[in-house]
């Protein structure tokens, strides 16, 4: 569902929903992004005290949205248990031939991720906002390719498993730009159900 252009100079934030992996996991996926950094090449590298699993991006959305969206997350974590996840893997989307984005890939307790994001993006979308097309692939970002014929990431090894972490939350985050990239602000954290 489309909806209606916005009126010059309405304030907007750029929002998502996700969940926080850097709380659990930073430590072994920095150990991991600066080995490969060392020699890789024609990418930005996300940080690793910022990095986390989309769930849904909203884009920019007017400030009036707002009391919306963060009744809508705390509704729908409430409906949600507590997650075990661990990290594994490096992905590549488009694919590997055309990379574009980098990514950590999760295992797990992926299937109840996966309904969890679905009844997220039903519920917005009854609310009327955008959803994804796509099929959801829940993983993490850490590197967006800038210069495909610069491209280079060497050595190109699995990130190996970490050990499974229990997810308890899910965070609203609200992306600021910055000279040197995104960074990500945590707004509102919504509890799962215990």
């Amino acid at each position: 569902m489309a909806r209606a252009a916005r009126p010059p100079g309405l304030a907007v934030r750029r929002l998502f929903f996700a969940l926080p992996l850097a709380e659990y996991f930073e430590g072994p996926t920095e150990a991991y992004m600066a080995r490969l950094q060392a020699k890789s090449r024609g990418m930005k590298w996300c940080v690793p005290s910022q990095i986390h699993a989309t769930l849904h991006f909203f884009g920019p959305v007017p400030d009036e949205d707002y009391p919306k969206i963060k009744t809508l997350g705390a509704a729908e974590a409430q409906k949600m248990r507590p997650l075990k996840i661990a990290m594994e893997g490096l992905g590549f989307f488009p694919d590997e031939r055309r990379p574009r984005v980098v990514w950590l890939g999760l295992k797990g307790e992926l299937e109840p991720l996966a309904a969890f994001q679905a009844r997220i993006e039903a519920s917005l979308k009854a609310a009327g906002f955008p959803v994804e097309e796509r099929a959801f692939r829940p993983h993490a970002t850490i590197a967006r390719v800038k210069n495909i014929a610069e491209f280079r990431l060497e050595p190109r090894v699995d990130f190996p498993a970490t050990a499974e972490a229990v997810i308890g939350h899910m965070v609203l985050y609200e992306s600021h730009s910055s000279g040197t990239g995104p960074v990500y602000e945590a707004v509102e954290k919504f509890p799962f159900a215990a």
